[in-house]
């Protein structure tokens, strides 16, 4: 079921009109079905709160679904988290751990991607684990004033997942590890 969720956003994401609608398929799907999918993995853990988006009123480049331990962060623009990012072309998406990137905007302003890039390196000095990638990720941005730059200033770890070239059992694998 999440292969299929997820394939379903890369495939028609792109077509889906500019203005974000409540009733169309594709959101039903980034804001219920693949949150609910991802979170009956644990359904144990009330400690998760897992959201995704499209943006708000104009569609977004850079769509996501984000795993926030309650614990540790309850938005996705401050503290460290887990958010599957959708690259702009929609060719493939990206499982991270990631950090909000409001937070250097506000905390940094010109400054945020280099106090971003410290804090991920300070992470990734610190993790031990070879599964995951330490690269920066590659969302398709192109301006350092877009979003999708600072998501990928943000990524602590990452694994990437190409268009129709995934499994159900490596989304859950991953996932749980």
């Amino acid at each position: 079921m999440l292969k299929e969720l997820f394939q379903f956003v890369l495939d028609n994401y792109i077509t889906e009109e500019k203005k974000v609608s409540s009733a169309s398929a594709l959101y039903r799907v980034l804001v219920a079905e693949l949150p609910n999918a991802i979170g009956s993995i644990f359904p144990f853990r009330t400690d998760l709160k897992i959201k995704g988006s499209m943006g708000q009123g104009n569609k977004t480049d850079y769509p996501w679904v984000s795993i926030l331990n309650k614990n540790i962060t309850t938005s996705t623009t401050t503290g460290l988290y887990i958010v599957y990012l959708f690259k702009k072309d929609m060719s493939g998406f990206y499982l991270t751990l990631d950090q909000g990137i409001t937070y250097f905007n506000k905390a940094y302003g010109k400054k945020r991607h280099d106090s971003a890039r410290k804090v991920v390196k300070y992470f990734q000095d610190h993790i031990n684990d070879d599964y995951f990638s330490k690269e920066l990720i590659k969302l398709g941005g192109t301006s350092k004033s877009t979003l999708g730059y600072g998501y990928e200033q943000t990524t602590i770890l990452s694994k990437y997942y190409e268009s129709n070239n995934f499994s159900e059992d490596e989304l859950i694998n991953d996932y749980k590890r």
